[in-house]
Protein backbone atom coordinates (compact mmCIF):
# COMPACT_ATOMS: atom_id res chain seq x y z
CA UNK A 1 0.00 0.00 0.00
CA UNK A 2 1.37 3.63 -1.05
CA UNK A 3 -0.42 5.62 1.39
CA UNK A 4 1.26 9.25 1.32
CA UNK A 5 2.57 9.17 5.41
CA UNK A 6 2.25 12.51 7.32
CA UNK A 7 5.38 14.49 7.64
CA UNK A 8 7.30 14.23 11.45
CA UNK A 9 9.21 16.44 13.39
CA UNK A 10 12.18 14.15 12.85
CA UNK A 11 11.90 14.74 9.19
CA UNK A 12 13.00 18.33 9.11
CA UNK A 13 9.16 19.41 9.29
CA UNK A 14 7.67 21.18 12.36
CA UNK A 15 4.26 22.14 11.26
CA UNK A 16 2.37 21.04 7.93
CA UNK A 17 0.34 24.18 7.44
CA UNK A 18 -0.88 22.32 3.59
CA UNK A 19 -4.20 21.09 5.56
CA UNK A 20 -5.05 24.96 6.67
CA UNK A 21 -7.62 26.19 4.52
CA UNK A 22 -8.32 29.67 4.19
CA UNK A 23 -5.11 31.21 5.05
CA UNK A 24 -3.44 32.54 2.12
CA UNK A 25 -0.33 34.46 2.25
CA UNK A 26 -0.52 36.45 -0.82
CA UNK A 27 -3.31 39.72 0.64
CA UNK A 28 -0.36 39.91 3.62
CA UNK A 29 2.36 40.16 1.52
CA UNK A 30 0.32 42.99 -1.16
CA UNK A 31 -0.55 44.60 2.16
CA UNK A 32 3.11 45.00 3.62
CA UNK A 33 3.98 45.67 -0.09
CA UNK A 34 1.70 48.97 0.22
CA UNK A 35 2.40 49.73 3.47
CA UNK A 36 6.31 49.56 2.61
CA UNK A 37 5.51 51.96 -0.90
CA UNK A 38 3.58 54.16 1.24
CA UNK A 39 6.63 54.78 3.64
CA UNK A 40 8.77 55.24 0.70
CA UNK A 41 6.88 57.67 -1.82
CA UNK A 42 5.40 59.77 0.42
CA UNK A 43 8.38 61.51 1.97
CA UNK A 44 9.87 61.44 -1.62
CA UNK A 45 6.67 63.51 -2.88
CA UNK A 46 6.00 65.92 0.03
CA UNK A 47 7.75 69.56 -0.11
CA UNK A 48 11.27 68.16 0.42
CA UNK A 49 11.43 65.54 -1.95
CA UNK A 50 12.29 65.34 -5.28
CA UNK A 51 10.58 68.28 -6.75
CA UNK A 52 12.73 69.99 -4.25
CA UNK A 53 15.64 68.65 -5.36
CA UNK A 54 15.25 68.75 -8.83
CA UNK A 55 14.69 72.46 -8.28
CA UNK A 56 17.91 72.72 -6.33
CA UNK A 57 19.55 71.20 -9.37
CA UNK A 58 18.20 73.97 -11.65
CA UNK A 59 18.97 76.87 -9.15
CA UNK A 60 22.66 75.38 -8.87
CA UNK A 61 23.25 75.46 -12.69
CA UNK A 62 21.58 79.29 -12.52
CA UNK A 63 24.01 80.32 -10.22
CA UNK A 64 27.04 78.30 -11.46
CA UNK A 65 26.34 80.28 -14.48
CA UNK A 66 25.95 83.36 -12.83
CA UNK A 67 29.25 82.76 -10.96
CA UNK A 68 31.14 82.19 -14.23
CA UNK A 69 30.15 85.99 -15.48
CA UNK A 70 31.10 87.15 -12.94
CA UNK A 71 34.60 85.49 -12.72
CA UNK A 72 34.77 86.64 -16.32
CA UNK A 73 33.89 89.90 -15.18
CA UNK A 74 36.16 89.91 -12.17
CA UNK A 75 38.90 89.11 -14.43
CA UNK A 76 38.16 91.51 -17.19
CA UNK A 77 37.89 94.68 -14.44
CA UNK A 78 41.67 93.40 -13.64
CA UNK A 79 42.98 93.59 -16.94
CA UNK A 80 41.68 97.14 -17.28
CA UNK A 81 42.57 98.50 -13.92
CA UNK A 82 46.49 96.83 -14.70
CA UNK A 83 46.09 99.03 -18.06
CA UNK A 84 45.28 102.07 -16.43
CA UNK A 85 47.78 101.85 -13.79
CA UNK A 86 50.67 100.40 -15.70
CA UNK A 87 50.17 101.71 -19.42
CA UNK A 88 50.31 105.31 -20.34
CA UNK A 89 48.94 105.37 -23.34
CA UNK A 90 45.35 103.62 -22.02
CA UNK A 91 45.57 106.09 -19.57
CA UNK A 92 45.75 109.07 -21.79
CA UNK A 93 42.64 107.59 -23.69
CA UNK A 94 40.86 106.97 -20.67
CA UNK A 95 41.56 110.47 -19.72
CA UNK A 96 40.26 111.79 -23.19
CA UNK A 97 37.12 109.83 -23.77
CA UNK A 98 36.06 110.00 -20.10
CA UNK A 99 37.58 113.61 -19.04
CA UNK A 100 37.80 115.57 -22.02
CA UNK A 101 41.07 116.17 -21.29
CA UNK A 102 43.88 117.54 -23.79
CA UNK A 103 47.37 118.15 -23.66
CA UNK A 104 48.90 121.85 -23.30
CA UNK A 105 48.72 123.37 -27.06
CA UNK A 106 46.38 121.21 -28.22
CA UNK A 107 43.31 122.60 -29.82
CA UNK A 108 39.73 120.64 -29.44
CA UNK A 109 37.68 120.17 -32.29
CA UNK A 110 33.78 119.25 -31.79
CA UNK A 111 32.11 117.65 -34.50
CA UNK A 112 28.36 118.08 -34.39
CA UNK A 113 25.71 115.46 -36.14
CA UNK A 114 23.78 117.90 -38.06
CA UNK A 115 21.02 115.47 -38.48
CA UNK A 116 17.90 116.10 -36.60
CA UNK A 117 16.49 113.89 -33.66
CA UNK A 118 14.04 111.03 -35.35
CA UNK A 119 11.84 111.04 -32.40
Amino acid sequence: MNRKRQPMALDGYVRDTSHRPGFSKGPVLVFLGLIVFGLLAVPLLQENGVGAWLRLQDEEKELSAKVDGLEKANIDLEQSLDAIENDPVTLEKLAREEFNMHLLGEKVVLVRDEKPNQE
